[in-house]
């Protein structure tokens, strides 16, 4: 684009005094200035736009006129272009273009990939799967699978179930990858050498737990002894009399928790 300085205009009437005349040519000239160290605008939207028959890098960006004005594509397999622009995707989904490989994104999302987010729906948005524990393709989600090689969050897959839900696994060892299965749970802050929960590796999961308590009673002068219909009275203590063991009525669910909101944990892909 051919940018061209300001022309002088003719806005200074003679009525003005030499102070005013000058601060105009003076603003009128760093404008000048600044116009002339200004990167026209069509060489950076030239750099960032689709182009055939171009090298692209793994994280390689481009934009294109057209697909929807809120989405970039990323490269996720490097390689050269087509001759012809290839027909975009929705978000989430991925396209080859010659030998290069693009994942459409959404703009509006600034979430990294890997990042856990909380979802009041049943369903994941584009370019995000369920913390399910689902086995999944290492060749359909490549950033997330490098980012979690990267981060050390894998395990096997024959040690997941071992309480390592809160990890990604190796899958089969070549294709598939396993995700964390956070349906159900809570999640609680890593101790990271508090000292709180110590003993934790990332990602372990724990079992539901009562803090160590008692309850105290009054002893009282009298005992429970046994009637022949099988019911218990109530006796003064003699020779005669016989201990018994008495157990409270089960009260409660099936686990302890805190009152809580069911949502859909959700990963970025």
């Amino acid at each position: 684009m051919d940018i061209k300085p300001l022309p002088q205009t003719p806005i200074l009437s003679q009525g003005v005094d030499k102070t005013t005349r000058n601060a105009f040519s003076d603003v009128h000239t760093r404008l000048n200035q600044l116009i002339q160290l200004m990167v026209p605008l069509t060489d950076v939207i030239t750099a960032a736009a689709w182009q055939p028959n171009k090298t692209y890098a793994v994280g390689d960006i481009c934009y294109s006129p057209n697909a929807p004005s809120y989405t970039r594509m990323e490269c996720v397999v490097a390689g050269r272009s087509g001759t012809t622009e290839p027909t975009w995707p929705t978000v989430g989904n991925m396209v080859v273009d010659g030998t290069v490989t693009w994942i459409v994104d959404d703009v509006r999302d600034g979430t990294p990939v890997g990042r856990i987010v909380a979802e009041i729906s049943p369903i994941c948005r584009p370019g995000y799967l369920k913390a399910n524990g689902a086995l999944v393709s290492r060749a359909a989600y490549p950033r997330l699978w490098a980012y979690v090689q990267a981060r050390g969050l894998v395990v096997p897959d024959t040690v997941w179930p071992a309480n390592y839900w809160g990890c990604f696994s190796t899958g089969d060892g070549s294709t598939t990858f396993r995700l964390p299965d956070l349906r159900g749970e809570f999640i609680r802050g890593g101790d990271d050498g508090r000292g709180v929960d110590g003993g934790r590796a990332f990602g372990s999961w724990q079992a539901d737990g009562i803090k160590s308590h008692n309850h105290p009673y009054q002893s009282q002068p009298y005992l429970f002894v046994e009637s022949f219909d099988g019911g218990d009275v109530i006796a003064e203590r003699t020779s005669t009399a016989k201990w018994v063991t008495h157990y409270t009525s089960n009260f409660g669910g099936p686990e302890t928790r805190p009152r809580n909101i069911a949502l859909l944990y959700c990963i970025k892909y």
